[in-house]
């Protein structure tokens, strides 16, 4: 009985099985110059280099490349949390949440079976809906984030919360 509860209650059954082990991290992908200029600026703070790593991510990206894709969403993503600390203008922030949900979207979808994608997807999609004041995206953001709980809880729920505490 308890068996057939949890089946119904999920979306897909393959949503509920949890992972048998994390997939690889993106930045243990072979190397490309804008990957690599993505890790190197972030681990050393350097957000003045962003601008160029995120058109060098992007022609890697126009290439075909999913993992420069995914890496292009969290440039965006830092350059929209650098955003408030540096005063940058309100079209920049929406600019980059757009950008941030359009490559995380293109990556989850081309990497499916990395739920860390779909978490950032479901809290990008959040921040969206709250700068535009639309609650429908918000609730579809929070539903990709319940489809990366699902499969991979460990991960997903502390990016809900910290999705949550930062809207």
């Amino acid at each position: 009985m308890r068996v057939l509860i949890s089946i119904l209650m999920c979306s897909t059954l393959l949503a509920c099985i949890p992972m048998a082990e994390p997939p690889p991290l993106l930045s243990a992908a072979p190397s490309t110059p804008g990957r690599d200029a993505f890790y190197a600026g972030l681990q050393a703070g350097d957000y003045s280099s962003l601008e160029d790593t995120i058109e060098i991510l992007t022609r890697e990206m126009l290439e075909g490349d999913d993992i420069s894709t995914a890496t292009l969403g969290f440039a965006h993503a830092w350059r929209l949390a650098e955003a408030s600390r540096l005063e940058e203008g309100s079209a920049r922030v929406i600019e980059s949440a757009d950008m941030a949900v359009r490559y995380f979207t293109e990556s989850s979808e081309a990497l499916p079976n990395d739920p860390r994608l779909k978490g950032f997807l479901g809290s990008f999609k959040q921040a969206l809906g709250a700068i535009h004041d639309r609650p429908e995206y918000q609730r579809e953001g929070w539903f990709d984030q319940k489809k990366a709980v699902r499969a991979w809880p460990e991960w997903a729920l502390f990016t809900q919360a910290f999705g949550l505490i930062t809207l």
